[in-house]
């Protein structure tokens, strides 16, 4: 491929977050339906916004490109008319750039107003119906957050932290009992699946390198080695 034509696709190619990638990492991090969709209308405003503001720059950069176009035509100093023509092309490649930004923030404002769509689906919710203060499904959001919080806790130090300690304490008596029981759901279900999934990996492994007889015995020591 030509150098100016792997330039000529970077400047045209339209890429931005996944939806995969803003479902998982952006809305699902909410872990209520509601919050979900709190995060989601945050994000989808925020982008909005950014859309609208590039789309007024693209356009007002179209209208600066036809008044230069106009001075260069009128203009009959050589030397002036050469300056204004580089001035163009400036112009042409900031063009080119800003529709480019543009598709792109339009695309990723796409993405999350069909994650919003899907929310209303998934969760069966009406738009006209919602409170999204509802104060249960706060509490209810809480819960799960201190609760996951706490269990990420006690699989990867054995311990609940000192600050989340703190936080679940600041809470009523009958919701940090809740929390605690659950974290313990968590953290036993979760140290389950990594003991499982451990278990698979070294099975397949196992299996996958035996069956190679150039590792096989590499394989068989490494085992014997590490009391495996």
């Amino acid at each position: 491929m030509k150098h100016e034509d792997i330039l000529n696709y970077c400047r045209h190619k339209v890429f931005t977050q996944t939806d995969y990638q803003n479902k998982s990492f952006v809305i699902n991090t909410q872990l209520t339906p509601l919050r979900k969709l709190k995060q989601c209308i945050m994000e989808i405003s925020l982008r909005e916004e950014g859309v609208r503001e590039k789309e007024r720059s693209l356009r007002k950069l179209e209208w600066k490109m036809k008044e230069r176009e106009e001075e260069i035509e009128n203009e009959n100093s050589i030397p002036k008319k050469e300056m204004l023509k580089i001035e163009f092309e400036k112009f042409d490649f900031e063009h080119i750039k800003y529709k480019h930004q543009y598709e792109m923030a339009l695309e990723d404002l796409n993405s999350f107003v069909q994650i919003f769509n899907d929310l209303l689906a998934e969760y069966d919710l009406d738009l006209e119906n919602l409170d999204l203060n509802d104060l249960e499904e706060d509490r209810k959001y809480w819960l799960i957050r201190m609760a996951k919080n706490c269990a990420v806790d006690m699989i990867c130090t054995g311990r609940i932290t000192t600050a989340n300690l703190n936080a679940i304490l600041d809470m009523k008596e009958e919701d940090y009992k809740e929390v605690l029981l659950l974290a313990h759901k968590y953290s036993n279900f979760i140290s389950k699946e990594i003991n499982k999934s451990s278990e698979i990996a070294n099975s397949s492994m196992r299996n996958e390198l035996l069956n190679n007889e150039t590792n096989s015995k590499k394989l068989l020591d490494f085992y014997e080695e590490n009391n495996i």
